[in-house]
């Protein structure tokens, strides 16, 4: 029912895909598109996926709406570069990238004028680069941050935050102030849409910082805004893309504990782990590998983030391995299942991550992110594996397996805390691996429960959480090599 909903959700709208230079681009319209030329901008470690929900909202509208991935994010082939907290580093890069995407389809749809909506990060983005261009009739900001806006520049700005976002709508009320105007509030509107220094800030109600992109009353008022901002009366016709993913993918996972059951019964190894030893492995790995990380590390690939995380998995995995005993690692081979192998990666990366991908962010590898792939299961696969041992300890295995993870994941902020410039993305990256552990992790140990076959689960996981990394953590580098 939900995958129906989803298919039917952008009928009569036709989607393309383009490249301008580097640059991967989406445009949607359907067959009577005569409004506004709309370009929509996703926010940090996202991808033009994100922006969906509002896009085909958009089209729907009669809008040619255009979507495409920053550098570094989605399939875009280039990492981004720069310094990160300086506005001429990488902000200057994104704003040249918009200008460059908003100057080739304005010549290409023979427009004068045209609309900016950016999300997170890219509100930021969208103002700064519509306060450069005369050809910007209004600008939109999705949970906004921005310290740029005045009192006529840029031209119509409607600030969107979602209900749950205090600090976001706390500063762009301060926003208001610092532009003259007095005691501002949500809800009102300040200035005029003829002299095109309209501004108002409006709450959507029961979003958060992601949920607010597929919010309806989000849909409902950026239609109502380019409405007054054209001065036709567009209609509406808003969906439901985000509750019908979250229902789609809840019943996935549904039915994959349901078919777990069907899975014959297998008999485990008996296997205790000393705690001692556990607790002093995972100590030294904790303080030894950002060590050792700081001064040496295996090249496995050009970016910086990745290939870190690469080495951070396989040392981590290298200073655990002793406290597993040589018996449990020739047992292995016993439990390993190509069938179920091939089929769990079948459902976690093409089935559950084609819905990710289609309707989320991007989640299938290209260009150079397949070599990110590659060498990320030199890291990935042993810690998993080890990681799954673990988890099957006959004694304290549930403490053994989360454990473990949370010590990896203090490890990991202390190599960003010494490395900050270069591996600040893998904050990131540690927000993944949690999220990864409560959907693939969560289902896979179900599923080892049942089948103790602890070398195919540790190796599903493995190419997953390498697949996850290399697909969804921005390609950064400071300095190109």
């Amino acid at each position: 029912m939900s995958y129906n909903n989803l298919y039917r959700t952008d009928n009569g709208i036709e989607t393309t895909h383009e490249m301008v230079r580097n640059t991967p681009v989406y445009i949607s319209k359907n067959s009577n598109s005569k409004g506004q030329l709309v370009f929509l901008s996703h926010g940090f470690a996202g991808s033009s996926s994100f922006m969906k929900s509002i896009a085909i909202s958009l089209a729907n509208s009669g809008n040619i709406v255009v979507r495409f991935d920053f550098l570094g994010h989605g399939r875009h082939p280039l990492p981004f570069t720069g310094n990160i907290t300086t506005t001429g580093g990488t902000t200057r890069l994104f704003v040249d990238q918009s200008n460059e995407v908003i100057d080739y389809y304005l010549n290409k749809f023979k427009k004068k004028q045209a609309i900016l909506i950016g999300h997170s990060m890219a509100s930021d983005i969208v103002i700064r680069t519509a306060l450069k261009r005369d050809d910007i009739k209004g600008t939109i900001g999705i949970s906004t941050y921005s310290n740029v806006i005045d009192v006529d520049n840029p031209k119509n700005l409607l600030i969107l935050n979602g209900e749950w976002e205090t600090g976001l709508r706390n500063k762009s009320i301060d926003f208001l102030e610092k532009i003259g105007i007095e005691n501002p509030k949500e809800n009102q509107l300040y200035g005029f849409f003829y002299k095109d220094n309209a501004r108002k800030l409006i709450p959507i109600k029961n979003s958060d910082h992601v949920r607010i992109l597929y919010s309806i009353e989000t849909q409902k008022e950026i239609n109502n805004w380019i409405s007054k901002i054209s001065g036709k009366d567009l209609e509406l016709k808003p969906n439901q893309i985000g509750i019908w993913v979250f229902v789609l993918l809840a019943s996935l996972i549904t039915l994959f504990v349901f078919f777990v059951e069907f899975v014959p019964a297998r008999e485990g190894e008996n296997f205790n782990l000393k705690l001692p030893n556990y607790l002093l492995a995972n100590l030294v790995a904790i303080i030894v590998t950002p060590i050792i990380l700081k001064n040496f590390v295996f090249e496995f690939v050009d970016i910086p983030a990745h290939n870190h995380i690469i080495n951070h998995l396989l040392f981590y995995s290298l200073i655990l391995s002793p406290i597993i005993s040589l018996e449990i690692y020739k047992n292995l081979i016993k439990t390993f299942s190509l069938l179920i192998f091939i089929n769990v990666l079948f459902f976690y990366l093409i089935v559950f991550g084609g819905i990710v991908d289609s309707y989320v962010s991007s989640f299938f590898p290209s260009n150079d992110r397949w070599l990110l792939l590659f060498f990320g299961l030199f890291g990935c696969i042993p810690f998993m594996i080890i990681l799954q041992i673990l988890y099957e300890s006959s004694k304290n295995g549930f403490f053994y397996g989360n454990w473990t993870k949370f010590f990896l994941t203090f490890s990991i902020l202390i190599s960003i805390f010494l490395d900050f410039e270069n591996l600040f993305i893998l904050s990131y990256g540690v927000l993944l691996f949690l999220m990864f552990s409560l959907v693939f992790g969560f289902l896979t140990n179900i599923l080892n429960r049942k089948y103790n076959n602890t070398l195919s689960c540790g190796m599903i996981n493995g190419v997953a959480l390498s697949w996850t990394f290399a697909v969804a953590i921005p390609m950064y580098s400071h300095n190109l090599r």
